[in-house]
């Protein structure tokens, strides 16, 4: 119960710069633990790249909106290291 309060403080108070940096360590860190499991642990495997996965293709998403505020130069290179991630854990 205190740990769930605590969640809901933390992303009330981060910015959305923050919130991505904690995501992106969060799945850095279950694809470091994938990489390090017995390969007889499949399932920590498909689940650090599927969490990896959805990241890209939430970021590439969110780059595709005619809104976002990013330069178009920097939203093209983001959907094209999505669509490298998703290829690649396909290949995986």
């Amino acid at each position: 119960m205190s740990l769930q309060a605590y969640k809901a403080a933390a992303s009330r108070t981060e910015t959305p710069r923050e919130l991505e940096y904690r995501l992106f360590g969060q799945v850095t860190r279950a694809l470091m633990s994938a990489a390090e499991a017995p390969s007889t642990d499949v399932k920590t495997r498909i689940d650090a790249l599927d969490w990896n996965r959805r990241l890209w293709t939430t970021l590439a998403t969110d780059c595709s909106d005619p809104d976002n505020a990013l330069a178009k130069p920097m939203r093209a290179q983001i959907i094209s290291i999505s669509l490298f991630v998703s290829r690649h854990s396909s290949a995986v």
